[in-house]
């Protein structure tokens, strides 16, 4: 089911996960606001600019209209700019959000450089202080269940995530986890191999990766074994019930069980007007 707010279509979904009483919430992802700076001028979303800001101005509103969290899985900018970060932070006002880190998020300029640990530090002290979250790991309590936000837009998770989210296990309580980049999944991965793209997943087998034509795309997305044994103990962690997550592009939302009893919800790109009311029982 889907209803109209305005320029948004909102998709209903229900998810039962053990919370103490029920709950909403609003998934938005991949909005790519594309306002850039009159010294750096940008044509990334040139046709739809307006339109992208009035999505997300409205996805703003309606979390403040109905006093519901929105959680964001990340690429909420599409690039670094003073006019797209302080947009961000004006629409943000008086909204209480969830934020799970997208790659954009630390871009200057898409393919401006090689995007790795080193590029994604650099480029945190500028952006960090424009959210009210931590942009690498991160957890919020809403009514009994723990919002687990962690940063893999780069396709790998670390050493120091992994310790993290075993300690929110640690308590005991039911884990909603966001994520930028879905892990994978073969239906989902499906979709862009028959388009001849890469994947775009964590920890796509590598039988598949070495078939991407392009050798950046291979290295960019070969998960390392700190990511293998992440994604592992995700998938068995019973105490995890649900992942959501954006970065496709998918023009229609899609689901797929990551393991049995166990579903992943990647989200429609934002950009194109389309965001999701969840409703945790």
């Amino acid at each position: 089911m889907s209803f109209k707010y305005k320029d948004l279509t909102i998709s209903e979904l229900t998810i039962n996960v053990g919370a103490k009483k029920p709950f909403g919430f609003l998934h938005v992802s991949d909005i790519h606001l594309a306002r850039f700076d009159p010294e750096k001028p940008c044509t990334r979303f040139e046709q739809k600019r307006d339109l992208i800001d009035k999505y997300f101005a409205q996805s703003c509103e309606y979390c403040r209209e109905n006093s519901i969290p929105m959680v964001d899985t990340g690429d909420i900018i599409d690039f670094i700019s003073n006019a797209n970060l302080e947009y961000m932070k004006e629409q943000l006002e008086g909204v209480d959000y969830i934020y799970a880190t997208g790659n954009h998020d630390f871009c200057h300029w898409v393919g401006d450089a090689t995007e790795n640990q080193q590029y994604k530090w650099r480029n945190i002290k500028k952006v960090a202080k424009y959210f009210d979250c931590n942009m690498h790991f991160d957890s919020r309590v809403i009514n009994g269940v723990n919002f687990v936000t962690i940063d893999d837009g780069y396709y790998l998770f670390t050493e120091g995530q992994f310790e993290m989210l075993k300690a929110e296990v640690a308590r005991e309580l039911p884990i909603i986890l966001c994520m930028h980049v879905p892990l994978y999944m073969p239906r989902l991965a499906k979709i862009e191999l028959d388009k001849g793209n890469p994947t775009y997943l964590v920890a796509t087998p590598n039988e598949i990766i070495e078939k991407y034509k392009d050798p950046q795309r291979r290295f960019q997305q070969e998960a390392d074994d700190t990511t293998m044994r992440v994604v592992d103990y995700i998938k068995n962690e019973p105490l995890i019930k649900a992942i959501f997550a954006g970065h496709t592009h998918t023009p229609d939302h899609h689901d797929e069980e990551l393991v049995k009893d166990k579903i992943q919800y990647v989200s429609a790109g934002g950009f194109n007007g389309t965001v999701r009311l969840v409703t945790v029982k």
